[in-house]
C-alpha cells in the first residue's frame, strides 16, 4: 500500500508497479489526469475515510482498478465535460468497484472516445451517484463495456437545458447493463421533455446491447427504458420496473429503423411495451 496525500498521487503511480495500490490520504485531491499505463493485473486507487478527488480523467491510459474511491464537484448544467469520473479516450482495462460514491458534474461517468473492455460493478457495495445535471453515465464510443452493479439516483433538481437520463448510450458496441442496476428519481427529476431511465439510442453506431434485469424505480418522466436504432439483436429481459410511465404511455418504448434491428424480450408485459413503428413490433421475439 502506497499512500499519496493531496497532490502527490500522480508521482506515487508514477513510481508504482503492476500489482501495487495507492491510497489516496489527507482530504481533498485534486484533479486526476492520469499519465502512465500499466500491464495486467494493473494497479489499485483507493481514497481513505475522508478523502476525495475533484475529478477523475482516464485520459487513454489503461490498467486501472478504482475501489471505493469518491469524487466530487459541483453539480453542471451547461459544460458536458466536467465530470467527475471521465472515462477518457482509448482507456482499457478500468474498473469502477466497490462503495464509490460520484457526484455534480455534467454527467457523473461520461465514457467518451472509444475505452474498450472496462467495467463498472460495486460487487454489491453502497455505491452512490447522484446530484449530476446531465445522465448518470453517459457512454459515445466503446468496446465491451459492462455496467454489472451501481446505484444511480435523484439527478440535480433545478432547470438543465438538457434531459437527466440515468443511463444513456449512443455509440459503440458490446453494452451489458446488469441485474445489480438500480436507477431511482424519487425528486421527479424533469417535467418538460422525455427523459428515461435507461435510453439506448443509436447516433453513429451502437450494436450488441444486453439489458439484464436492472430495477427502474420512479423515473416518472416519459419510460423507464427506451431502446432506438439499435442494430443486431437487443435483448431485454427480467426487468423490475416501478412507478414508471403511465396507463396511457407504457414504461418502455422500442423502435427499429432497419431490418437487422430485432429485439428478444424475456419476462416483459406486452401491455408494458410501445412499439413506435410496425418494424419494431415484427421484428420482437417473446418468451
Amino acid at each position: 500500500m502506497r499512500d499519496a496525500g493531496p497532490g502527490r498521487v500522480l508521482s506515487v503511480i508514477a513510481a508504482s508497479a503492476p500489482g501495487d495500490t495507492v491510497r489516496c490520504t489527507g482530504g481533498v485531491q485534486p484533479k486526476l489526469t492520469l499519465t502512465k499505463s500499466f500491464a495486467a493485473p494493473g494497479i489499485t486507487i483507493t481514497c481513505d475515510s475522508g478523502s476525495y478527488f475533484q475529478g477523475i480523467d482516464t485520459n487513454s491510459q489503461s490498467g486501472y482498478t478504482f475501489d471505493g474511491i469518491e469524487s466530487r464537484l459541483p453539480v453542471e448544467v451547461n459544460d458536458y465535460n466536467i465530470s467527475p469520473f471521465y472515462l477518457h479516450g482509448s482507456s482499457e482495462r478500468i474498473t469502477l468497484t466497490g462503495a464509490f460514491k460520484l457526484s455534480g458534474g455534467y454527467d457523473a461517468i461520461k465514457v467518451y472516445g472509444g475505452c474498450k473492455d472496462c467495467t463498472i460493478d460495486d460487487h454489491g457495495a453502497a455505491s452512490d451517484v447522484t446530484g449530476f445535471g446531465g445522465d448518470g453515465i453517459h457512454l459515445n464510443g466503446f468496446t465491451n463495456m459492462r455496467i454489472n452493479s451501481i446505484h444511480i439516483h435523484d439527478p440535480y433538481n433545478g432547470y438543465t437545458p438538457e434531459h437527466n437520463d440515468g443511463i444513456q448510450a449512443q455509440a459503440g458496441t458490446g453494452l451489458y447493463i446488469g441485474p445489480g442496476v438500480r436507477l431511482s428519481a424519487t425528486n421527479a427529476p424533469r417535467s418538460d421533455i422525455d427523459s428515461a431511465g435507461i435510453f439506448i439510442n443509436s447516433e453513429g453506431g451502437l450494436s450488441n446491447v444486453t439489458i439484464d434485469a436492472p430495477k427502474i424505480q420512479s423515473w416518472q418522466i416519459g419510460r423507464a427504458i427506451q431502446v432506438l436504432g439499435v442494430n443486431g439483436t437487443t435483448i431485454l429481459k427480467n426487468l423490475t420496473i416501478t412507478d414508471c410511465g403511465t396507463s396511457s404511455s407504457p414504461p418502455i418504448t422500442l423502435g427499429a429503423n432497419t431490418t437487422d434491428q430485432r429485439f428478444d424480450l424475456t419476462g416483459i408485459a406486452r401491455s408494458d411495451v410501445y412499439f413506435n413503428n410496425a418494424l419494431a413490433a415484427s421484428q420482437t421475439t417473446w418468451h
